[in-house]
């Protein structure tokens, strides 16, 4: 299946499986991650994962760090399911950058998408916010308690694999 015959799929079958959890579900995901990660309050993991193709029209504009060409599509991921999708960054652009430019990043201050409490997961790559905390591995100094660091590390490591 052709890239663009693949966006076009999923842009018509978006709306009926790739969905933000509302509150009762972001509840089942919290207590889930918590009872098997003993780290509170997280409702998804957000990764970008690089979808290989090279564009017809400038595809120098798309060739990643790993010197081929992708588009970046950030994903945020739980138990299993996609619960937002954004398409058509340069490979180029990378994390941080593509996800600020996303609609997720835009919105996650909104109630209904997280409560208070709630928060996503993220890797280095992200800045560590109230709504986005980020794997230790490499901003050890962020947190005091080795137990919270554990937590968030293997959580997201864990989530973050089931989105490649």
């Amino acid at each position: 299946m052709s890239l663009s015959r693949y966006v076009i799929v999923l842009s018509e079958m978006s709306p009926r499986y790739i969905r933000w959890p509302n509150a009762f579900e972001r509840e089942e995901i919290k207590t889930a991650y918590e009872e098997q990660y003993g780290f509170p309050g997280a409702v998804g993991a957000i990764d970008g994962v690089h979808m290989a193709t090279a564009p017809r029209i400038q595809p120098q504009n798309y060739v990643n760090r790993h010197h081929t060409y992708s588009i970046l599509v950030p994903l945020c991921c739980t138990n299993l399911l996609y619960r937002d999708v954004c398409c058509g960054e340069s490979g180029a652009v990378g994390d941080v950058r593509n996800f600020k430019r996303s609609p997720l990043s835009r919105n996650l201050t909104r109630p209904e998408l997280l409560s208070e409490g709630e928060h996503l997961i993220g890797d280095e790559a992200y800045t560590c916010t109230d709504m986005l905390y980020i794997d230790f591995c490499s901003n050890k100094q962020k947190y005091d308690n080795m137990t919270v660091q554990y937590s968030i590390a293997s959580l997201y490591l864990t989530a973050s694999q089931k989105l490649k």
